[in-house]
């Protein structure tokens, strides 16, 4: 029995009940049926094997029959163990060297990705998203996936939450889909995957959960400019640009204290910008095959879909996070004045709620519109979560994990050319200086207002 029909078989005999934990949360239990970020869907059950013993009468020889039997009996429980009990044949949330299952597909990874950097980036996740210290993975993270995570870890924290996983083992991995997006890239890679997950808050233990999932399915999406020379930014820790080793406080801005170039740069390797639940992923976005569409940013080499819904990410995590309690200022640097009143009533709705596993499940350009010289990018967002009230430390349930759309607006001058790869939300659009006063509305340097449709894309619209 070859090993692709085995798993075949497992995959049958699990169930995939839709549940909530792991690296970036749970999510979808319905996307158009979909989830981008996160979701999960999970399989949890235990199964067992019987076989059947022959032999002949009259003799002390053994049937050729039974050691056949035998030999079959034995490889089904050895599978089975293996795959049930990962820990025993050292797959652990910090063994590398994962074995994998036969290929589904003959299409090669691209250039710049072997399955030695795939497993282990995907290691390094898992240890950084139970440990919630992601300055290991952050120099290979787009500033939407950083957000994410971040916002995430930020909510655990207000709860006293962790993350515990254990006896992780990849069961494969293969390319999904390649795209051309503008200058660049994109490919997503599927990981079918196994993971013990606790869920555990030692102050609202009520919370907790205690997950055993197989055969669990994700996409990881990832970015790179065409026509570049690939650097290694996943198991080395110097820059790129200038060589010198990279500090530890990787935060919001990835950014080299010698030279100050941004390290997450698509220009250098693969930066992962999304993790989606199978049953989230749909794959190449319609728009890519709009050429009306593509044609308004022929001019702009720097413009990609795939960034640009990495940026729609970025913001709506930093509005759910001002919803749950953040300060409204950090929406300052990207929005116009009516949606950022539109965005504080919103907040005060929220009433001191605080969101209880908040994942984005998918982020997706939908529609276009082209009004005089400003382009508007319309998206349709997707987020599971509960919500939860804290008083006098105590913690009360407001609802259950539910999911809601959201519809985002951005908007830009046509001819508009971003000059440099900046950090979205975090720098000057002209001149790319860092912000260093929130209160200010210009920047400190040049003069250059923050939110200008001419330099960069203003969010002008949000429900």
């Amino acid at each position: 029995m070859k090993r692709k029909y085995y798993f075949g078989f497992l995959l049958f005999l699990y169930s995939l009940p839709n549940l909530y934990a792991r690296l970036g949360g749970g999510g979808g239990r319905s996307r158009r049926s979909s989830s981008r970020s996160s979701g999960s869907s999970w399989s949890s059950s235990g199964h067992s094997y019987s076989g059947h013993s022959s032999g002949g009468g009259g003799s002390s020889s053994i049937s050729p029959v039974v050691i056949i039997i035998f030999i079959v009996i034995c490889i089904v429980v050895y599978f089975y163990l293996k795959k049930k009990f990962p820990s025993m044949f050292g797959n652990t949330l910090t063994d590398n060297n994962q074995n994998f299952v036969d290929e589904y597909t003959d299409v090669p990874l691209p250039d710049g990705l072997d399955k030695k950097k795939l497993t282990f980036a995907f290691s390094e996740m898992q240890k950084a998203w139970q440990n919630k210290d992601l300055k290991n993975v952050r120099k290979w993270m787009s500033d939407g996936m950083y957000q994410r995570l971040h916002t995430q870890i930020s909510i655990m924290n207000t709860l006293s939450q962790r993350n515990e996983l254990s006896n992780l083992r990849i069961e494969n991995i293969r390319v999904a889909d390649i795209r051309k997006d503008n200058g660049y890239d994109v490919t997503d890679i599927e990981f079918i995957f196994s993971v013990r997950d606790k869920f555990i808050s030692e102050i609202y233990p009520k919370f907790n959960e205690d997950y055993d999932e197989e055969n669990i399915v994700e996409y990881w999406t990832l970015i790179r400019k065409q026509n570049v020379e690939s650097k290694d930014l996943y198991t080395s820790n110097n820059c790129p640009n200038c060589g010198d080793v990279l500090s530890d406080d990787l935060g919001e801005i990835s950014r080299c204290s010698s030279c100050g170039t941004l390290v997450n740069n698509a220009a250098y390797d693969w930066i992962l910008c999304e993790i989606t639940q199978e049953e989230d992923y749909e794959g190449e976005q319609d728009v890519l095959l709009d050429q009306k569409f593509l044609s308004l940013f022929t001019h702009d080499k720097e413009f990609a879909v795939q960034k640009m819904e990495d940026i729609a990410s970025n913001i709506f995590m930093q509005i759910m996070e001002v919803f749950s309690g953040g300060k409204i200022e950090k929406l300052d640097k990207f929005s116009d004045e009516n949606t950022l009143s539109q965005i504080i009533s919103m907040k005060n709705s929220y009433n001191g709620i605080i969101f209880n596993r908040l994942y984005t499940n998918f982020v997706t350009l939908d529609d276009y519109s082209v009004e005089g010289n400003i382009i508007d990018l319309k998206f349709k967002i997707s987020a599971t979560y509960s919500e939860v009230k804290l008083a006098n430390n105590t913690i009360q349930k407001v609802n259950e994990l539910e999911t809601q759309e959201f519809y985002m607006t951005l908007s830009r001058n046509k001819d508009a050319v971003l000059p440099l790869e900046i950090s979205y939300s975090h720098e000057c659009p002209n001149c790319a200086a860092p912000y260093d006063d929130t209160t200010l509305d210009k920047c400190s340097y040049c003069g250059s207002p923050f939110v200008d449709k001419s330099k960069n894309w203003v969010l002008t619209h949000f429900e």
